[in-house]
């Protein structure tokens, strides 16, 4: 476990994430050339904007206390949060949903919070996940013609396809495919249950560009 890491243990699932996307708004170059006073006032600015005002002086005085292994143990903290937020928690969480359409409200909320976090932190751009947006919107537009009881998921799995381009392109798409990958395959084959379980997906996404945007990511 990165040392990093073991700071956030005493955290809820969304801070932890948050506190995350603060340790990765630290700039590289301001580490390396020892430019603390640009660390602090990055460390700050990125706290104000996520609402962690009170946990500015902890972050600060964990990444000072250990400069020497900050980038090496920032890169241990990236895949140790993946691993607990994308394969243990939304995935998981998704595995144990046997339908989409009825998966809570507040669950599709946490999972679209925490994503587009983890979006944002790996410099994913808000253009990026637009183009799946509007891969998604031409889908909607196709399945909005037919009736309800004509739908097929076979519309929607190739969207799995421009994900994966992307991925292959930007590794920083990664944990979005992953996560759309698995929503879509837990849509009904067909029927007016499937048209259903796609309205949810596309409100998942809709969430995700939505807070994407919200927490910061660049154009």
């Amino acid at each position: 476990m990165s040392e990093l890491y073991a700071l956030l243990k005493d955290y809820d699932l969304l801070e932890k994430t948050k506190i995350y996307a603060v340790i990765k708004y630290v700039k590289e170059d301001d580490i390396k050339n020892n430019k603390f006073n640009n660390v602090k006032k990055n460390i700050f600015k990125r706290c104000k904007e996520l609402e962690l005002e009170s946990k500015e002086q902890e972050i600060l005085r964990k990444i000072t206390n250990q400069r020497q292994t900050f980038l090496d143990d920032r890169f241990k903290l990236s895949i140790e949060i993946k691993k607990e937020m994308i394969d243990k928690y939304i995935l998981k969480k998704l595995s144990e949903e046997p339908i989409l359409r009825l998966i809570k409200k507040d669950y599709l909320i946490s999972w679209a919070q925490i994503l587009s976090l983890i979006l944002v932190a790996d410099e994913l751009k808000t253009s990026q996940i637009r183009k799946f947006l509007s891969g998604v919107r031409g889908v909607e537009v196709r399945v909005n013609r037919e009736k309800p009881e004509n739908f097929s998921r076979q519309e929607v799995v190739f969207l799995k396809v421009h994900l994966a381009y992307a991925k292959s392109r930007n590794d920083a798409v990664k944990p979005l495919m992953d996560v759309m990958t698995a929503v879509i395959d837990k849509i009904q084959e067909k029927g007016p249950e499937g048209l259903k379980d796609f309205k949810t997906f596309v409100r998942f996404v809709e969430a995700v560009v939505a807070y994407h945007r919200f927490y910061g990511g660049a154009e």
